[in-house]
C-alpha cells in the first residue's frame, strides 16, 4: 500500500510538472507568433491553450488544487520569457483557479468542461478589455468595422456596447466548443499520453 501511494504521488508530481511546462512553452510560442495589437484574436488563442491544458491536466491529475500548481509551474516558464508582468500572472493564475473551482464543485465531466471553456474564454475577453484599457478606446469597434467592411464591401458602423456584447457572446460560444473538444480529446488520448509519460519518467 505504501509503495502504491508513493507511485501515485510520484505520478501526480511528474504530470503536474509536465502539464505546467507544456502550458508555459505553448504560451511563449503563441506570444512570439501573434500580433500584439489584435487583442480579441489573441485572447481567443491564449484561451484555447489554457482550456486544452487545464482539461487534459484535470483528467490526469485529479487531486484538489492540481490546476493551481500547474499554473504556478507554467508561470515559472512564462514570466522569464515574456517579462515579469502582473497582468500575465493574474491571467494565468485566475484561469487555473476558475477551472479548479468548477471541477471541484461539479466534478470532471463533459458539461463542466464545456462550462470551463465558456467561462475561461469570457474571462479572458473581459480581462483583456480591462488590462488593455480597451473599455476607454474604440479599438474593438475599429476591429469589428474592419472585418465587416471587408466582408460587405462598404463601411459598416456599430455601437461600442453592441460590439462588446457580440464579442462576449462569440467568446462564450467558441469557449463552449473548445471545452467540448478538449474533453473529447482528453477522454480519447489522455490515457495514451500518460502511459508514455509513465514509461519515460516512472519506470523503476
Amino acid at each position: 500500500m505504501e509503495k502504491f501511494n508513493r507511485q501515485i504521488l510520484h505520478k501526480n508530481i511528474v504530470n503536474t510538472f509536465i502539464y505546467g511546462i507544456v502550458w508555459g512553452l505553448l504560451e511563449i510560442i503563441a506570444a512570439a507568433l501573434v500580433n500584439p495589437n489584435n487583442i480579441f484574436i489573441n485572447g481567443l488563442i491564449f484561451s484555447f491553450i489554457s482550456v486544452f491544458i487545464l482539461v487534459f491536466a484535470k483528467k490526469s491529475i485529479d487531486y484538489k488544487f492540481s490546476l493551481i500548481f500547474v499554473s504556478i509551474i507554467a508561470l515559472f516558464i512564462i514570466l522569464p520569457a515574456r517579462g515579469y508582468s502582473l497582468t500575465i500572472l493574474i491571467a494565468i493564475f485566475s484561469e487555473a483557479l476558475i477551472a479548479e473551482i468548477i471541477f471541484i464543485t461539479l466534478k470532471f465531466r463533459l458539461l463542466t468542461s464545456i462550462a470551463t471553456g465558456a467561462l475561461l474564454f469570457l474571462y479572458s475577453f473581459i480581462f483583456g478589455l480591462i488590462s488593455h484599457s480597451s473599455l476607454h478606446s474604440d479599438y474593438l469597434v475599429y476591429f469589428y468595422k474592419k472585418i465587416f467592411s471587408g466582408i460587405l464591401g462598404h463601411e459598416y458602423d456599430a455601437n461600442f456596447y453592441f460590439v462588446v456584447s457580440l464579442c462576449g457572446m462569440i467568446s462564450l460560444l467558441i469557449g463552449s466548443a473548445v471545452g467540448w473538444l478538449s474533453w473529447q480529446a482528453a477522454m480519447r488520448f489522455e490515457d495514451k499520453i500518460i502511459t508514455k509519460i509513465d514509461l519515460y519518467f516512472l519506470a523503476e
